[in-house]
């Protein structure tokens, strides 16, 4: 351990650091970035702001996230690219079919962004409204979440349809704990229910397809067998990957977000970089040649809370 000591503070020497600095740390719980770290992204990307609304944020802007429901700090989403296949992911009257039901637009404004769908099933628990998504490739897996008011049926079913193949897997249940419910289509797991408080719940799960599909749908319905029961649908997401990432907003065809780039800028030195994130988890990257411009991503985690250097 000795001979390793004096060996790293000898590169940290040459490499224009004094051995005997101090650590630096860098906090990422907002409102803007430490001097020295530079965040760039070519594209929009979406949080949910202080406010509790999922706002978007332009190109190059960091997004300092919050809990929706405390509105506590979460840190900085530094996020890898990501697309959402579904062609509508806010629910309404534009891009969202009836497949025997009544579709009503309402006026919500549920986190500042879904007004709502009501749909109305016509007594069969398949009855949903549908938009319409992008292919997938056989085993490859997706992150599905959507975003849903109860309604007055209290339990809801969520299908995800190979429109190649003609088969169809689907979560249902009651409001709150839905679960796979068939899978002729492919397998859900890790199904993730979460209540927001007032009325507003979301479910993901990652879907592994059985098939190649060149077009898919996305089907929310009332899982239920009366007519006139319903169920809100708020918002959707579909995209490529076993982990969901923040809100890619779409309107007519697959929408794409591109990947946060992290970038240090006033150091230069051997340092070890211990990076420590909003979910608990952390992680050290030991003797880091930095010099201006030095890349930290991609991340390990979505939401970055500190960096020391050390």
């Amino acid at each position: 351990m000795l001979g390793y000591s004096f060996q790293h503070q000898g590169l940290r020497s040459r490499m224009g650091r004094p051995a005997s600095a101090g650590p630096v740390p860098l906090d990422f719980t907002g409102p803007s970035l430490p001097p020295g770290v530079i965040l760039s992204r070519a594209s929009a990307g979406t949080a949910y702001s202080a406010g509790g609304e999922i706002t978007s944020f332009g190109p190059d802007v960091p997004r300092f996230e919050h809990q929706p429901v405390t509105q506590a700090p979460l840190g900085l989403s530094v996020e890898p690219a990501a697309s959402n296949i579904a062609h509508y992911a806010v629910a309404s009257d534009v891009g969202w079919s009836a497949l025997f039901t009544a579709n009503t637009l309402l006026s919500l404004d549920a986190f500042g962004i879904f007004p709502g769908l009501e749909v109305a099933g016509g007594g069969a628990v398949w009855h949903r409204a549908t938009t319409v998504g992008g292919g997938w490739a056989q085993s490859v897996p997706l992150r599905l979440k959507l975003w849903y008011q109860a309604g007055t049926s209290g339990r809801v079913r969520a299908g995800l349809r190979n429109q190649t193949a003609g088969t169809e897997s689907a979560l249902a249940g009651p409001v709150g704990a839905l679960s796979e419910s068939g899978n002729v289509a492919g397998s859900f797991t890790g199904t993730v229910n979460t209540d927001f408080g007032g009325g507003i719940f979301a479910v993901e799960a990652t879907f592994t397809p059985n098939a190649d599909a060149a077009v898919s749908q996305i089907g929310v319905g009332p899982f239920s067998v009366v007519a006139g029961e319903t169920v809100v649908v708020l918002g959707v997401q579909l995209e490529v990957g076993s982990k969901g990432t923040s809100f890619i907003e779409s309107a007519g065809s697959t929408a794409d977000r591109a990947a946060d780039v992290l970038s240090l800028h006033h150091w230069t030195g051997i340092y070890d970089v211990a990076i420590s994130y909003s979910d608990g988890a952390a992680e050290t990257r030991p003797v880091q040649p930095i010099t201006p411009g030095f890349v930290l991503t991609p991340l390990a985690h979505r939401r970055v809370t500190g960096i020391t250097l050390t």
